[in-house]
C-alpha cells in the first residue's frame, strides 16, 4: 500500500508537474499574442494614414487640374469675348451689326464713319475699300448678355456694358411713349438730346424737333426750350458772323450782352469788348457806343478823351446817339466839356430832328432826355428874351425922360 501510495503520489506529482508546465506555455502564448496585437495596430493606422495622404496627395491634383482648365477655358472665352468688342469704340456693342468687311461694330459708331468718310468708307480693320451696307446683328447681343449673366464677362467691361443697355431700354421706352403722345416724355427726350444723357449724343436739333411737339401740346416746358434754342441758334449764328468781320453782328452781341437778352448774361467787360472791336473797324454805331462807354466807364476803365473822340467822330458821321452824347455833355458841362447851351442845342436839335443823321440808333429814353434838355434850353431862351426886352424898354423909358 506504501509503493501505491508513493506511486499515486508520483503520478500526482507528475500531473501538477505537466499542468504547470502547461500552464506556463499558455501564458507564455497569451503574453507573445498580447505583445503582437499594438505592433499590428500601429502598422495599420501606418498604413491607413499613408493610404489617405496618398487620396488627398490626388484629389488635390485632381483639383488644381479642374481649376488650371477652368482658368484656361476662362482665358478663351474672354479672348473670344474680346473679338465681340467695337473696333471703333472699343467697348461691346449694345446695338451690334455687321460691316462689309465681316466685323461686328457698334451701330452708332459705323454710321459715323460712314458719313464722315462717304464714298471714300474704308474698314477700320483692313484698310479695304467696302460698301456701305450694313447688316444687324442681335444675336451678338445676345451672347454678350448670356455671357455677362452667367459670369463669363465680369468687371468694368461687363458693368459698362449693362449701364448702356439700361440706358437704351430707358431711351427707347420714353420713346414709344413719345410717339404715343406723352407730352412729358417729350420733354424728356428734349433734355437728354439737349445735354447728350442717357448715352444719347448731344443733338440740339432733335432736342428741339421733341421741345417742338411738346409745344404744340400745350407744354410751357416745351416753348420755353423752343424759345431758348431758337436763341442759341441765333446766337451762334451772330457770334460766327462777328468773327468774320461783321459790325453789325458785334453790335448785336454787345447789346445782348448789355442787356442779358437771347439768354445771355449781362457782362458789360463783354459787351465793351464787342462795341470796341466794332469801333476798330470804323462802324459809326460802334464808335458811338464805345465813345458813351469809355466816358461813364461801363465795362472799361474810364476814359474821358478817348470816349469823346470817338463820340465827336460818330455824331460827325451821322449818328443820333453821338449827337445826343455831345448835346449832353454840352448841357451839363461834363466829360471834359464846358457848359455851353448853344452847341448843346445844336447837337440836341440834330438828335431829336434826325434829319442830318444816317445812323438812327438813339434809344426811346434816351431820346426822351434829349428832348428834355432841348426844351429845357429853349426855355431858358425865352425867359431871357423876355427879360431882355423888358431891360431895353426900360432903358429907353429912362432916355426918353
Amino acid at each position: 500500500m506504501k509503493l501505491r501510495g508513493r506511486d499515486v503520489t508520483s503520478k500526482g506529482d507528475g500531473a501538477a508537474k505537466e499542468s504547470s508546465a502547461s500552464s506556463s506555455s499558455a501564458g507564455k502564448v497569451k503574453a507573445a499574442t498580447a505583445s503582437t496585437k499594438p505592433a499590428a495596430a500601429t502598422s495599420s493606422r501606418t498604413s491607413n494614414t499613408e493610404e489617405t495622404t496618398t487620396i488627398s496627395k490626388k484629389r488635390k491634383g485632381e483639383l488644381e487640374d479642374t481649376e488650371t482648365s477652368l482658368k484656361r477655358a476662362k482665358t478663351s472665352i474672354c479672348a473670344a469675348a474680346a473679338e465681340l468688342m467695337c473696333p471703333l469704340s472699343l467697348e461691346l456693342p449694345i446695338e451690334p451689326c455687321t460691316a462689309m468687311d465681316g466685323w461686328v461694330y457698334e451701330r452708332k459708331e459705323l454710321e459715323t464713319l460712314i458719313e464722315d468718310q462717304g464714298d471714300r468708307l474704308r474698314s477700320p480693320i483692313t484698310n479695304e475699300r467696302m460698301k456701305r451696307h450694313v447688316l444687324p446683328a442681335p444675336h451678338i447681343r445676345n451672347i454678350i448678355q448670356q455671357l455677362i449673366d452667367s459670369g463669363t464677362i465680369e468687371g468694368d467691361l461687363a458693368k459698362t456694358w449693362t449701364e448702356r443697355m439700361e440706358m437704351k431700354r430707358r431711351v427707347d421706352a420714353a420713346t414709344a411713349k413719345a410717339k404715343d403722345g406723352v407730352v412729358t416724355e417729350m420733354c424728356n427726350l428734349g433734355q437728354w438730346y439737349l445735354n447728350g444723357m442717357n448715352g444719347l449724343d448731344e443733338d440740339r436739333r432733335k432736342a428741339y424737333e421733341w421741345y417742338k411737339k411738346a409745344a404744340a401740346l400745350g407744354s410751357e416746358v416745351g416753348k420755353t426750350k423752343v424759345q431758348e434754342i431758337q436763341w442759341q441758334r441765333k446766337v451762334e449764328r451772330t457770334r460766327r458772323k462777328a468773327g468774320c468781320g461783321d459790325t453789325n453782328a458785334m453790335n448785336s452781341l454787345a447789346c445782348w450782352y448789355e442787356s442779358g437778352e437771347k439768354g445771355l448774361a449781362v457782362d458789360e467787360k463783354i459787351a465793351y469788348k464787342w462795341y470796341k472791336e466794332s469801333a476798330d473797324l470804323r462802324d459809326v454805331e460802334g464808335m458811338a457806343y464805345a465813345g458813351y462807354w469809355l466816358l461813364s466807364g461801363r465795362g472799361v476803365e474810364r476814359n474821358r478823351v478817348h470816349g469823346m473822340t470817338l463820340s465827336t467822330a460818330a455824331a460827325v458821321r451821322g449818328s443820333d446817339y453821338a449827337c445826343s452824347t455831345l448835346g449832353k455833355s454840352y448841357f451839363e458841362g461834363s466829360n471834359g466839356l464846358p457848359k455851353d447851351f448853344v452847341q448843346a442845342k445844336y447837337w440836341l436839335s440834330i438828335a431829336v430832328s434826325g434829319a442830318r443823321c444816317s445812323h438812327r440808333h438813339l434809344h426811346n429814353e434816351d431820346l426822351d432826355a434829349a428832348i428834355a434838355m432841348l426844351q429845357t434850353i429853349e426855355d431858358g431862351e425865352e425867359g431871357w428874351s423876355e427879360s431882355s426886352s423888358s431891360s431895353s424898354s426900360s432903358s429907353s423909358q429912362e432916355e426918353s425922360s
